[in-house]
């Protein structure tokens, strides 16, 4: 889901993603509480059922920014686990890092570089029974998707990343995903649904012109948007894979006002861009309520999206 933000205002990925295509650590930190409540539990639960078993898994993250899909699923997975998390943008591997570390700490688990030009993170316990190995890979996965290396993986991922690419990327990855063998397991893909608390009358019209918006092009040639969870369901089942969904709403509730802020910001940007001229002044009130609200401790804010498994 893309929204083009204020040049001084963080965009959302998944739900609002600034028009250059890239992500902002702030942004990325306000959202993944969030992410990690809209995990489904029993999906994911599924996931872990269908891998293989008495062997270390081998697992491919696409788009990983700062690492909260590995964080999220890593620990539901019991086995030993080497991520190929792969990034365009350096600085959000890095950042990833920083990030794991207190979060394996969290774990008994030590963390250090295993290599020395430092692309490769060793999360070691002292019974050795969670072991992750995360290689960090620095790619353009729009250039790089018809060859990349699925060969022996067990499972390919990604967060909020399969609505902002194309159905013809999707296509090749699905392809690529089938032939491998592998499961694959996309988390927060935006559906095109959104609710405020309280309602305004502009809401429904703003969420039109957001959603057109999500279909422009994020980098990937023209973005499936909400159009993008039944796409790959579509496109895994014709290629004789199983596939299951569940919601994976995110749920903001009147507190997080740094991420309701910048969601009604970004949103706004996106809607102005395609609102006719004598809508723009509409566009800029709709947002002064939305925000007067936020700070008034009277915002909740639910937008839709879809956890997909698919695998053989």
């Amino acid at each position: 889901m893309t929204a083009p933000a204020a040049a001084d205002t963080p965009a959302p990925s998944s739900a609002p993603e600034p028009p250059s295509g890239g992500f902002s650590t702030d942004w990325l930190s306000l959202r993944e509480p969030l992410d990690l409540e809209a995990r489904p539990v029993a999906l994911v639960h599924r996931l872990a059922s269908r891998l293989p078993t008495g062997r270390p898994l081998t697992i491919v993250d696409l788009g990983c920014g700062t690492g909260s899909n590995l964080r999220a699923l890593a620990p539901a997975l019991d086995a030993r686990q080497t991520w190929h998390v792969i990034d365009n943008d350096p600085v959000l591997l890095s950042d990833l890092a920083h990030r794991t570390r207190p979060w394996a700490e969290g774990r008994g688990l030590v963390q250090r570089w295993e290599n020395a030009d430092e692309t490769v993170l060793s999360l070691d316990g002292e019974e050795d029974h969670f072991r992750y190995r995360i290689v960090l890979e620095v790619q353009d996965l729009a250039e790089t998707v018809s060859s990349l290396d699925i060969s022996g993986r067990d499972l390919v991922t990604s967060a909020a990343l399969m609505d902002l690419v194309s159905r013809e990327w999707v296509k090749t990855l699905v392809d690529r995903i089938v032939a491998a063998g592998a499961l694959a397991y996309f988390a927060l893909t935006y559906n095109g649904e959104m609710r405020w608390t309280p309602v305004d009358p502009m809401d429904d019209e703003i969420l039109s012109l957001f959603n057109r918006h999500q279909h422009g092009d994020k980098g990937f040639g023209p973005a499936l948007g909400p159009d993008a969870p039944q796409v790959m369901a579509d496109l895994f089942t014709a290629a004789g894979y199983r596939v299951t969904t569940e919601p994976s709403d995110w749920d903001a509730a009147p507190d997080a006002r740094g991420f309701q802020r910048t969601m009604a910001r970004g949103i706004a940007a996106a809607a102005a861009e395609l609102a006719p001229p004598e809508k723009q002044p509409r566009v800029s009130q709709w947002l002064d309520r939305r925000l007067q609200a936020i700070e008034d401790g009277h915002s909740r804010l639910r937008v839709g999206h879809v956890d997909l498994l698919a695998h053989p």
